[in-house]
């Protein structure tokens, strides 16, 4: 699957999931600028109990750089940073503890097949059901 489809789909479902540990999303795809320049941008500005969460959304594993990245976004921002990913290892969770950098893993009740491609076969199959019946 395209990276750029991968990363929408993986947005989507780190949204769904965010909202069902009762996170509001208040703003995607949240530009940071100085000077008229694009700086950063936040995949995902989240709410839950006053707290603002900047959300750093990856479709694979997590690395070091994906931990620096939710670190500085969040600090441009002014938010708690949090970083979502299918998984991480231990070495990245020490480096998201002296960063507290909250890291939440895609369960893996998601992970029938890849989610992404998961959610290409679903959404093919209610095109293909929508046409049949004219919709």
């Amino acid at each position: 699957m395209k990276t750029r489809k991968r990363g929408i789909s993986a947005e989507r479902i780190a949204r769904r999931m965010l909202e069902s540990k009762g996170f509001s999303i208040i703003e995607t795809n949240y530009k940071i600028n100085s000077k008229g320049e694009n700086i950063a941008e936040i995949d995902i500005i989240a709410e839950k109990d006053g707290e603002r969460y900047a959300v750093e959304v990856k479709s694979g594993k997590a690395s070091l750089t994906s931990v620096r990245q939710a670190y500085a976004n969040a600090k441009l921002a002014g938010y708690k940073p949090l970083l979502i990913c299918k998984k991480s290892d231990d070495a990245i969770k020490e480096a998201s503890k002296k960063l507290n950098v909250e890291i939440m893993e895609i369960s893996e009740y998601y992970l029938l097949l890849e989610p992404e491609e998961l959610e290409s076969i679903v959404k093919k199959c209610m095109e293909d059901v929508m046409e049949e019946y004219g919709f």
